[in-house]
């Protein structure tokens, strides 16, 4: 119902927030978050940022119990939250006062061991970012007199979802649109499990974070169409570029550019929320390469239903 999907969002955002402050959560609350990315009937937004949360955790401070709860997680995970999910293994690991690591380097080494063995059996690992599998790699680097983690460095080079991939999954699909069905492509488009209008507008219908696509069908060709559901980073619309901007204080926020003013500039996310960052705390701002709409739909549509969406996108003109 409408109003448990309101209390799952607020109940993720409190979550997460908490997860960002102390960098662990108790039993009840970690639990809630795994049983969200457990359920297929969970709004891809309110998993996503569930995904978030438990990316946010310090691996350091989770206990035994925890942190296989997590692998496990992030070896069932879709390309939609495998990059959250995996946050905390980019960012090397933390020193206490004396500068030496919480974790040591035979542990550390160890979890790189499982980590690899996770993500090479995750679903999503195929169109995990190039960047992302670079940092993973060096935050596991130079442990034991190894420059590189032998097992991650396998897998990392052995899964990557490149140009020919992209092809080969969307040459099929082009041969099949004609069993798309529009009118179940709209009943799709608007449910709270897809999301998509959450972000995009037809007619006077939906969000305005992404473009509007009331007249999508007269301006896009059908492959075009299956290539930016897909994959998104591909093609990246004007005016809806992803920045990242750096505060004086070391924070980062992330999103498209929503509004600004003398004295600040607003952020909008893939979690519609704004963000206001003051013009005098930025330190920088940069323009990245990827969109603001998450990768993953190919692993939580079925065949049939990218075809209803391209087949209803295809009408709107």
């Amino acid at each position: 119902t409408q109003n448990s999907n309101n209390s799952q969002v607020e109940r993720t955002s409190a979550i997460q927030v908490l997860a960002k402050h102390q960098g662990y959560l108790r039993s009840e609350p970690f639990s809630f978050l795994v049983s969200l990315l457990g359920d297929k009937q969970t709004q891809m937004i309110t998993g996503r940022q569930a995904a978030k949360a438990l990316g946010l955790l310090r691996i350091h401070l989770l206990n035994e119990r925890h942190l296989d709860a997590l692998f496990q997680i992030i070896s069932e995970a879709n390309s939609f939250y495998l990059p959250a999910l995996t946050r905390q293994f980019t960012q090397g690991r933390e020193m206490n006062e004396s500068n030496d690591a919480f974790i040591n380097d035979q542990n550390w080494n160890l979890l790189g061991n499982k980590l690899s063995v996770v993500l090479n059996k995750s679903p999503g690992f195929s169109t995990l970012g190039a960047g992302q599998r670079q940092k993973i790699l060096q935050a596991f680097s130079n442990l034991n007199g190894n420059k590189v983690h032998k097992s991650l460095s396998d897998v990392m080079k052995n899964n990557f979802h490149g140009q020919k991939k992209q092809e080969t999954e969307i040459d099929p699909l082009v041969r099949m649109l004609n069993l798309g069905n529009a009118s179940r492509g709209r009943v799709l488009f608007h449910e709270e499990r897809v999301s998509c209008g959450v972000c995009h507008r037809i007619g006077d219908r939906g969000g305005k974070l992404g473009p509007n696509l009331s007249k999508i069908g007269g301006i896009r060709q059908p492959r075009d169409l299956l290539e930016a559901i897909l994959y998104p980073n591909s093609t990246i619309v004007n005016g809806y570029e992803y920045y990242v901007v750096e505060s004086t204080d070391g924070k980062s926020s992330g999103g498209i550019i929503h509004r600004e003013n003398s004295s600040a500039i607003y952020l909008k996310n893939a979690d519609v929320q704004d963000v206001r960052v003051p013009r005098d705390k930025i330190h920088s701002i940069k323009n990245m390469p990827v969109s603001i709409m998450p990768t993953g739909f190919g692993q939580i549509l079925s065949k049939q239903e990218l075809l209803d969406l391209v087949a209803f996108l295809q009408v709107c003109r």
